[in-house]
């Protein structure tokens, strides 16, 4: 997965948000056409566009990014990584680009995100991009079996939801610290 316009969390300091503000659009179509001509032969890649953010701000922008991208490069797939509580279908539905859903939620009963997913139209392959780690959000150590549960719980829904389950494994990978 290559995220090549990293916006941060919610446009602030910690992306590109200000730089892609402060470009213009060709820049922005010159940077996709450095990229799909760069990336173009690599069998595994999936785009990642933006990042934790609403990128309605900045879309037109994006827009011309991929173009760029997709000018140079037409088979890899492309997702999106917005803000919490979304899927990269919003606020790209209908977009021709956009390949592979996701969801993105700090809910605690996340399966009924996945079954929303599962039941887009048109349907396309989902996985789980972002939820809850350990030691987030006021947790405390002595929540460590819940944590544990949770992040199974995670992983067990996205699987039987029927995920492509890139995203979820790593949930599992981190241990209990």
């Amino acid at each position: 997965m290559l995220a090549p316009l990293y916006l941060g969390y919610d446009c602030k300091d910690e992306g590109w948000c200000a730089e892609v503000n402060n470009a213009s659009a060709g820049d922005l179509y010159s940077w996709g056409q450095y990229l799909g001509k760069r990336y173009m032969n690599y069998s595994n890649i999936i785009w990642i566009i933006g990042g934790d953010t609403d990128p309605s701000g900045v879309k037109d922008k994006i827009l011309e990014m991929i173009s760029g991208i997709r000018e140079n490069d037409s088979i890899h797939l492309f997702s999106a990584h917005n803000q919490p509580e979304t899927m990269a279908v919003n606020p790209w539905m209908g977009e021709a680009w956009l390949t592979v859903n996701n969801v993105y939620s700090y809910d605690s009963i996340l399966y009924s995100h996945f079954k929303t997913a599962y039941a887009m139209k048109p349907m396309m392959p989902y996985y789980l991009c972002e939820s809850a780690y350990e030691n987030e959000h006021n947790s405390t150590p002595q929540e460590l079996r819940s944590r544990l549960t949770r992040r199974f719980c995670q992983v067990q829904w996205a699987i039987y939801s029927g995920t492509a389950l890139s995203g979820t494994l790593e949930h599992l990978n981190h241990g209990a610290d």
